[in-house]
């Protein structure tokens, strides 16, 4: 247990507990990908150098989110959580929004999301990774 937590909580029934690990976990990838991961592609079908996006973000009260994030990108290492872990995830929050009733559109995009970049090499990889399948997506489409 340890390797996933500091403490252990008890909050409540099996059904709470299942709600809110992803609801924690998805947090902090809505974060670093959702969003931020759709621009990174666009800047790059659009040719604009990741050095220039660092350039202006390192400026911004955001910076260094932006900086650790793009580093988590560029630099393979052992994964923390894996990219097909988090389409998982994704698609767990939509199926229990989905029964309460709740719009689902952005937990079904992301698992999506996650989901096609496991199917094409990197479904074991950290998942900010993912960022580099939709970069190479970018690109290719960029020199049609």
């Amino acid at each position: 247990m340890k390797a996933y937590s500091r403490e252990i909580y008890c909050v409540g029934n099996i059904l709470s507990a299942s709600v809110l690990k992803p609801a924690l976990n998805n947090i902090g990838l809505a974060k670093c990908q959702g969003f931020p991961l759709i621009y990174m592609a666009l800047l790059i079908s659009w040719n604009v150098e990741l050095e220039r996006f660092m350039e202006v973000a390192e400026k911004l009260w955001f910076g260094a989110i932006v900086k650790r994030y793009l580093g988590r990108i560029l630099e393979e290492r052992e994964p923390r959580f894996k990219v097909s872990m988090a389409g998982k995830d994704y698609l767990y929050v939509a199926r229990a929004l989905k029964e309460k009733h709740m719009p689902t559109y952005l937990a079904e995009t992301m698992s999506s999301m996650f989901m096609k970049a496991s199917k094409h090499g990197y479904s074991d990889k950290d998942y900010p990774q993912i960022a580099k399948y939709y970069i190479e997506l970018a690109k290719n489409h960029h020199r049609k």
